[in-house]
């Protein structure tokens, strides 16, 4: 399964990056909106999940979401990740930062499962 993770926190990223490689996912990183939707542009078919935090500079998760609910290519599932869960309303599966893997490797399992 090929994952996008879209964070400005180059920690977040690379950590993700490389315990997601370690289970077998095939795993791309981007800093923020702007590039994820760049990287979904060129490839639409190619994510099956994106991780996107919620607060970034340049474009941030609200953005990147409502761009996409308007993308006719886009169809894969959104994990938002944020420090402040209890501050969003959206209809996306919701990730805790900083996040449990194994709460993380759950959320994907069951993402394939569906896929």
């Amino acid at each position: 399964m090929n994952i996008l993770i879209c964070d400005d926190d180059d920690g977040v990223r690379d950590m993700a990056r490389e315990i997601l490689q370690d289970q077998g996912y095939t795993v791309e990183c981007v800093r923020n909106g702007q590039e994820a939707i760049g990287r979904i542009i060129n490839a639409p078919e190619t994510y099956r999940v994106l991780l996107l935090d919620w607060y970034m500079p340049v474009m941030d998760g609200a953005a990147v979401i409502e761009w996409l609910n308007t993308s006719p290519a886009w169809r894969t599932s959104v994990i938002v990740m944020t420090a402040s869960p209890d501050e969003l309303r959206v209809p996306h599966a919701i990730l805790r930062k900083p996040f449990d893997i194994n709460r993380l490797l759950s959320m994907l399992e069951i993402e394939a499962a569906v896929a």
